[in-house]
């Protein structure tokens, strides 16, 4: 879930999907990270064309909020949920994306699991970071640390049959003091492929190693 558009073309150039998290009131920003074509990404793309080109590589949109976050107080507000779970969802699939999970919208005072939120994520989403039921209750682990960390996470990850999420911002996420540049992010994939490992989109963990537990609380729910 990166952002920068320098990352996409590393990991096009590794032939590893990328999952991108959209604000759909972005779609229409230009980025800014490249000054030459580099791969199939060049200067002056649409964020909806750049989202075009990750799904084409195999990648996957996920839908994602600006604001305003979800807090205690406010997650009783009908059209202020509807917006965030539906709206967001409908304004992505009429620009032809196909969102199966959302990535929750952070910030002061935000809450990311309750019975409410529950209720708006079963019928809309398949899976997100945000939720109490097990499809929903995964986390992502920010790239904002040293590369010896990231790589112990991936090992232990490997060896412990795990599923890893990471997510930035960009390569100065969290005041890019650990996860500087292209260079680490390389270092970080070519570690992903010396160990075996395979870098995959949520819907291919989702589809692959969905579990019965999930299915179970996803029933007792729809049904309670």
């Amino acid at each position: 879930m990166f952002s920068t558009i320098c990352v996409r073309i590393w990991f096009e150039r590794y032939g590893v999907p990328l999952v991108a998290a959209a604000i759909p009131d972005n779609l229409d920003r230009v980025g800014s990270g490249l000054t030459e074509r580099r791969g199939s990404y060049k200067p002056g793309m649409s964020m909806r064309a750049i989202l075009d080109q990750i799904v084409e590589n195999g990648g996957e949109i996920m839908a994602h909020n600006a604001e305003p976050v979800i807090t205690k107080k406010n997650q009783y507000d009908y059209d202020l949920m509807y917006g965030y779970f539906c709206e967001t969802k409908y304004r992505l699939e009429a620009c032809g994306y196909h969102p199966r999970g959302i990535i929750r919208a952070g910030g002061e005072g935000a809450v990311s699991r309750s019975s409410e939120i529950d209720r708006w994520l079963v019928g809309n989403y398949e899976y997100a970071n945000m939720g109490t039921l097990p499809q929903y209750a995964w986390d992502r682990v920010s790239i904002q640390q040293s590369q010896d960390d990231l790589k112990a996470a991936i090992l232990e990850a490997r060896n412990e049959r795990a599923w890893l999420c990471f997510m930035c911002h960009g390569y100065d996420f969290g005041g890019g003091e650990t996860f500087t540049g292209e260079a680490d992010l390389i270092e970080l994939l070519e570690y992903c492929r010396s160990i075996g490992i395979d870098v995959v989109t949520c819907g291919y963990m989702f589809d692959n190693y969905g579990s019965s537990r999930s299915a179970e609380a996803l029933a007792a729910i729809t049904n309670g």
